[in-house]
C-alpha cells in the first residue's frame, strides 16, 4: 500500500513538474526579452517606463503562442506566431520524453497545464479574443500534440499497431507506403527550404523599404534590432506565404495590399516593418516563368528518383522480348503511378492544413484577413506538384521503353552483321574448294600412274627372295 502510494505521488509530481518547467523557462525568456525591448524603446523614445507592463505582456504572448488572439484597442491580432508555437511544442515534447511517467503523470500534467493557462489568461491587462472554454480547448490541444509526439512512438499501442500492420499488409504494400512517406517528407522539407530561401532573398532585396518604415515610425537602432528579432516568430508564417507566392497564388494584407508574381497592389499599407520585405511583381516573363518552375523541377527530380531508384519503385526493363519481364514492368508501372499520385495527394493535404494555420487578422475592417487564399494556394501547389509527378512518371516509362528499344535494335543489327559475316566466310570457303579438289585429283592420278610399275618391279624380287629362303 505504501509503495503504491509512493509510486502514485512520484507520477503526480512528474506530471506537475514537466509543464511547470516549460511555463517557467518559456515565460522567463519571453519576459526578459520584452523587458529589454520596452526598456530600450522607452529610453530611445523618451517615454515613461514601459517595462512595468512586461509581465502582463508576457502572459499575453504565452497565450498568443497557443493560438489565442489578442486585442489592442481597435487592433485584433490573431496571426498565430508559428515560430513560438513550434518552439513551445518542441520544448514540451522533449521534456515529457525525458521525464518518463505513466498515464497518471500525463493526466496530471494536462490538468496542471490547462489550469495554469486559465489562471494566466485572467491575470493579463491585454484583452484576449477567445473565451475561457476556447482557451481550455486550445491549451489542451497544444499539450496533447506535445504528448503524442513524445509518448506515442515509444508506447505499447504503437508497437502493437506496428506488428499488426506488418502482419496484415503484404510486403509490396509496406514498401509502397514507405516510399510515399519518405518522398512526402523529402518534398515537404525541400518546399520549406525553398520558401525560407525566398524570404531571405526578399529581406536582402527590399531592405530599403524596411528602413523607410523604420524612419516613418521614428525608431532608433536599438528598437530596430529588437523589433527585427521579435518578428522572427512570424518567420514560418511568412515562409508559407512565400511558398504561395512562388507557386503563383500570392497573398494579401487585408484589402490594402495583394502580392503575386504577376502583379502587386499596395496602397496605404500600415507601417509595420515586416511588411517592407514583401516583393514587387516580376515584370519579365522569363524570370516569372523561371520562378514558377522551381517547385515543379524539384518535385520532378524527387519523384523520378523515387520511381527509378532501387530503394524506391525500382522500375526496370532489360529484355523487351521476355513476356514475363514485360508483365512485371507493366505491374511496376502501375505501382509507380499509384505511388506518385498518393505522394501528390498527401502533399496537397499537408499544405492545405499549413496554409490554414498561417492566416489571421490585424484588425476588424480593412485588415480583417491577412495571409493566403487557402483554396487558391492549395490549388496552385497541388497542380504544380501533380504536373511534375505525371511528367516524372511519363518520362520514366518512355525513357525505359526507349532504352530497351535502342538496345533491341542494336542487338538486331549485331546479329544481322554476324550472320552476314558467316555467309561471307561460307561463300569464300565454297569458292576455294574446286581448285583444291583439282590439285588433289591430279596428285592422285599421278600416284596411280606411277604405282603399277613399281608394283610390277617389286613383285619378282619378293618372290625370288622367298624361293631363296626356302
Amino acid at each position: 500500500m505504501v509503495e503504491k502510494l509512493k509510486s502514485s505521488l512520484i507520477s503526480v509530481s512528474k506530471g506537475v513538474i514537466t509543464p511547470f518547467i516549460v511555463i517557467f523557462v518559456f515565460s522567463l525568456t519571453i519576459g526578459l526579452f520584452l523587458s529589454l525591448t520596452l526598456l530600450i524603446v522607452s529610453i530611445e523614445e523618451g517615454t515613461g517606463n514601459l517595462s512595468d507592463s512586461a509581465m502582463s505582456m508576457t502572459w499575453a504572448v504565452f497565450m498568443f503562442a497557443q493560438g489565442i488572439g489578442l486585442t489592442f484597442d481597435n487592433c485584433v491580432l490573431t496571426i498565430t506566431p508559428l515560430g513560438l508555437t513550434i518552439l513551445l511544442i518542441a520544448s514540451l515534447s522533449s521534456l515529457i520524453r525525458k521525464v518518463e511517467g505513466g498515464s497518471t503523470a500525463y493526466v496530471t500534467g494536462t490538468v496542471f497545464w490547462v489550469a495554469v493557462n486559465v489562471i494566466l489568461s485572467q491575470n493579463t491587462h491585454i484583452t484576449l479574443v477567445d473565451s475561457v472554454p476556447v482557451i481550455i480547448f486550445k491549451t489542451v490541444l497544444i499539450y496533447l500534440i506535445s504528448l503524442f509526439i513524445a509518448v506515442f512512438p515509444r508506447s505499447l499501442v504503437y508497437k502493437t499497431l506496428k506488428q499488426r500492420y506488418k502482419q496484415m499488409c503484404p510486403e509490396f504494400a509496406q514498401k509502397n507506403i514507405r516510399i510515399i512517406k519518405r518522398s512526402s517528407v523529402i518534398l515537404f522539407a525541400i518546399y520549406s527550404a525553398v520558401a525560407l530561401v525566398t524570404v531571405i532573398v526578399w529581406c536582402c532585396t527590399n531592405i530599403g523599404s524596411v528602413n523607410s518604415f523604420f524612419i516613418k515610425l521614428g525608431m532608433q537602432n536599438g528598437s530596430r534590432i529588437l523589433t527585427s528579432i521579435a518578428c522572427l516568430v512570424w518567420l514560418p508564417n511568412i515562409a508559407i506565404w512565400a511558398l504561395s507566392w512562388i507557386c503563383g497564388a500570392g497573398f494579401s494584407i487585408g484589402k490594402v495590399a495583394h502580392f503575386t508574381l504577376a502583379s502587386s497592389m499596395h496602397k496605404s499599407l500600415p507601417p509595420v516593418p515586416v511588411f517592407g520585405i514583401f516583393p514587387e511583381s516580376v515584370s519579365d516573363s522569363l524570370y516569372r516563368n523561371a520562378i514558377l518552375s522551381i517547385i515543379p523541377i524539384i518535385c520532378f527530380a524527387v519523384i523520378l528518383l523515387a520511381i527509378l531508384h532501387k530503394r524506391g519503385c525500382g522500375l526496370r526493363l532489360k529484355n523487351i522480348k521476355d513476356k514475363e519481364e514485360l508483365k512485371a514492368f507493366a505491374i511496376g508501372l502501375a505501382q509507380a503511378a499509384a505511388v506518385s499520385i498518393c505522394i501528390a495527394s498527401l502533399i496537397t493535404i499537408i499544405f492545405t492544413i499549413v496554409f490554414a494555420l498561417a492566416n489571421g487578422s490585424l484588425g476588424e475592417y480593412r485588415l480583417s484577413f491577412v495571409g493566403v487564399d487557402i483554396v487558391e494556394s492549395t490549388r496552385a501547389v497541388g497542380h504544380l506538384t501533380l504536373y511534375a509527378v505525371c511528367a516524372a512518371w511519363l518520362i520514366a516509362a518512355l525513357g525505359i521503353l526507349l532504352s530497351c528499344a535502342i538496345r533491341y535494335l542494336f542487338s538486331m543489327l549485331l546479329n544481322k552483321n554476324s550472320a552476314q559475316n558467316k555467309t561471307l566466310t561460307v561463300e569464300t570457303e565454297t569458292t576455294s574448294d574446286p581448285a583444291e579438289d583439282n590439285t588433289n585429283k591430279t596428285d592422285t592420278e599421278l600416284i596411280q600412274r606411277k604405282s603399277p610399275l613399281s608394283l610390277k618391279k617389286a613383285a619378282p624380287r619378293t618372290v625370288s627372295s622367298k624361293t631363296k629362303i626356302k
